[in-house]
């Protein structure tokens, strides 16, 4: 439910602030998400929303966001990697951010 709950919130500009800074993002585990595909999407949709944001985009990344996203990936869901490989583009729009984005390994 909370999933779902702060995906319907990072749609607004003013929330995606509070949902960074709570901490909240960092406690979800991305590999139990796997268990529901709506789930997954709904996790998906938020990061990819934030995302959106130019001045979220390098919170997230020192988040550990890319590792949870991995995880997803090996769900074999060509949906779910479509979804990471979209928010993964909006991550590298950020000029600082692709420097921390090549450090990561396949």
């Amino acid at each position: 439910m909370v999933i779902s709950i702060l995906c319907a919130l990072s749609s607004f500009d003013d929330c995606k602030e509070t949902i960074v800074s709570s901490g909240m993002l960092q406690k979800i585990d991305g590999g139990n998400i796997l268990t529901t595909k709506t789930l997954a999407i709904s996790y998906l949709t938020m990061f990819g929303n934030i995302s959106n944001s130019n001045e979220m985009r390098t919170r997230i990344l020192n988040a550990g966001t890319i590792d949870k996203f991995k995880t997803m990936c090996m769900s074999d869901d060509p949906f779910i990697e479509v979804i990471v490989i979209k928010t993964i583009y909006s991550l590298s729009c950020a000029p600082e951010n692709l420097a921390g984005l090549t450090d990561y390994e396949t």
